[in-house]
């Protein structure tokens, strides 16, 4: 990945000179070789009420990767009840993959070519079904057969997660937090936070396998001679309804969310 060598400055052969009245960074300490497993405990939990659970591995630099996991997500009975084939429901899948010890892509921080091999990096798994957002305890259909009861738990478990992060790393150099699926949602809405967090840090969101979507359609191809006008797709009742439950889920299950920018540096 080349997105890390666009953040690292050059000194242009100047001196650096250490002020000895600057605090030297706080790091973690006491971490063990490999990956370390966190159970913070406290509100966090995965959606059927299963242990949460994180992952943290040692660097070598004042740098540190912050990674969502994704894993899908849930809305309403159907998605939420049938079992985890639509959603990670705990963070068995993350421990297995440690386990099995055979990483790819930034996860191997043992191949020379992972621009983030010398990198702390803290895993941030997935098993709400609220891309990482969540904030409430939902019932989804209530008192039938279908019932099913899910703790969309997803900023608890984040906000955990880098409370661990905010109180080891005192003035990381970089920061690069990233996601892939439902987790590039979560490191674009977290990211803000990181950036609040350390105003001097060169911080980076890159998210993978997420995308918005726009039906807008230009009205200007439907107005030219010989083209037949199509019914705005605002109005359909498909779509309408696909923006209501949209709507109505982020609002059961998110907490308030404000606009993030994807780079920021110090």
């Amino acid at each position: 990945m080349s997105i890390a060598a666009a953040a690292i400055g050059c000194t242009g052969g100047e001196t650096n000179e250490t002020d000895p009245g600057e605090e030297t960074p706080k790091l973690p300490q006491g971490l063990s070789e490999g990956w370390n497993e966190f159970q913070p405990g406290g509100d966090t939990i995965c959606s059927r009420g299963t242990e949460y659970a994180y992952w943290v591995r040692p660097g070598t630099v004042n740098k540190v990767v912050i990674d969502f996991i994704g894993g899908g997500a849930c809305w309403n009975a159907a998605t939420c009840g049938f079992a985890d084939a639509i959603f990670e429901d705990s963070v068995d899948s993350v421990r297995s993959a440690v386990k099995k010890g055979d990483p790819h892509g930034i996860y191997d921080h043992d191949k020379a070519e992972n621009p983030f091999k010398d990198w702390y990096h803290v895993i941030i798994p997935y098993c709400t079904g609220d891309i990482h957002w969540g904030n409430s305890v939902q019932t989804y259909s209530e008192g039938t057969a279908q019932e099913v009861t899910i703790r969309h738990k997803g900023a608890v478990n984040s906000r955990a997660v880098l409370k661990w992060v905010y109180e080891n790393f005192s003035a990381p150099e970089q920061v690069l937090v990233t996601g892939c699926s439902a987790g590039s949602y979560g490191a674009a809405l977290w990211s803000a936070d990181v950036m609040h967090q350390y105003p001097d840090s060169d911080v980076l969101q890159f998210g993978d396998s997420g995308r918005g979507s726009s039906r807008r359609r230009s009205s200007r191809r439907a107005s030219r001679p010989g083209t037949r006008r199509r019914p705005s797709p605002r109005t359909s009742p498909s779509w309408t309804r696909r923006r209501w439950i949209s709507r109505r889920w982020l609002s059961r299950t998110c907490m308030p969310v404000s606009p993030t920018t994807t780079r920021r540096s110090g």
